[in-house]
């Protein structure tokens, strides 16, 4: 949920400059807040020889850093229920993130789908519309989210 941007704390190394140099000065720009990767860009370059002379113009400069973004693991687990058989559906509609967590001012919409009436079982089954930050914008891309299904169980009369 945080932009990361390019500065003067990250490890950087410069390769092939000429063994003459005094002084190299330059700004790195770019920031990323959502999953992804931005690719690092160089302004600002004042190249100077030994002599103090700005000899920037006689080189040419290419960085190839980047900042990554990656997915956010959640583990979802939806609630496993049981009943015996009176005709009358069970669902189970509670569900908690298992491992991970969202980062503050983010919210999941999401809805268990799952439904057994006969003898039998099925998965809880959980639908994620939509993981919404603070200003209610869809994140739901820098998530990467399993579903650990519970399981409906409705059991013959005894």
């Amino acid at each position: 949920g945080e932009t990361y941007q390019y500065n003067r704390d990250m490890i950087y190394e410069i390769a092939g400059l000429p063994s003459n140099y005094s002084s190299f000065k330059y700004d790195i720009v770019g920031s990323i807040t959502d999953v992804g990767e931005l690719k690092a860009e160089i302004t600002n370059i004042v190249l100077l020889d030994r002599y103090g002379n700005n000899i920037t113009e006689n080189y040419r400069f290419n960085c190839i850093g980047k900042i990554e973004v990656r997915q956010r693991k959640l583990i979802i687990q939806t609630q496993s229920a049981s009943k015996e058989y009176d005709g009358k559906p069970l669902t189970s509609k509670k569900w908690w993130i298992q491992m991970g967590e969202l980062v503050d001012g983010h919210v999941i919409d999401g809805n268990t789908i799952s439904s057994i009436t006969d003898v039998g079982y099925v998965e809880n089954l959980l639908e994620i519309t939509e993981i919404r930050d603070e200003s209610g914008n869809d994140v739901s891309i820098n998530y990467f989210i399993e579903i650990k299904a519970g399981i409906l169980t409705v059991t013959e009369n005894e």
